[in-house]
């Protein structure tokens, strides 16, 4: 028993201490390959315009599993994807987030260093993001084409990310969701 739990102590630290990378899970589904915010931009907004400025009034009111469904078909259909449940539900929260003009988040990639994690995302465009952990904060640009870098900051539970846009306010704990709704 011991043997066992310190041969799987070892496998764990060196994973976390050999920069290997690491992909999110997605809270139990598979990963994510269409991340949603760069696959809404390259396949979707032809059709819905920028930001999603041309979807129907009533787009944003639509009951969940209503917008998932809807979602799932256009990835599909329109789109040409072959989506997974995990990329349907993470460009539904990017449609549910266009459609109320709320900030959104999205980590896509999360490295380890010899000094602690870097983060990669996406987000709306021109978004300021907060990273807070262990004491250190850092403020984060969303570049034009939405994509987002961290820098290495210390690994921790209490890591969070802060989105404000317009007054709204999301955040993003890591290794609980990778998505904000």
């Amino acid at each position: 028993m011991k043997t066992l739990l310190l041969s799987v102590l070892l496998v764990a630290a060196f994973i976390v201490f050999s920069g290997n990378t690491i992909k999110p899970a997605d809270d139990g589904l598979e990963k994510v390959k269409y991340p949603p915010v760069s696959t809404f931009r390259s396949t979707c907004s032809r059709c819905h315009g920028p930001q999603g400025t041309f979807f129907g009034d009533s787009f944003g009111e639509l009951p969940d599993k209503e917008l998932e469904r809807f979602v799932g078909l256009m990835m599909r259909g329109p789109g040409g994807l072959n989506p997974t449940q995990s990329d349907i539900a993470a460009m539904t929260a990017y449609n549910r987030a266009l459609a109320k003009k709320r900030p959104f988040i999205f980590i896509t990639k999360v490295d380890t260093v010899s000094n602690g994690v870097n983060y990669s995302g996406e987000s709306m465009p021109g978004t300021i993001i907060s990273l807070s952990s262990v004491g250190e904060s850092l403020q984060i640009k969303t570049g034009t084409n939405g994509k987002w870098q961290s820098g290495p900051v210390a690994q921790s539970v209490h890591t969070e990310f802060i989105a404000v846009q317009k007054g709204d306010t999301v955040k993003l704990i890591p290794g609980k969701v990778w998505w904000t709704n």
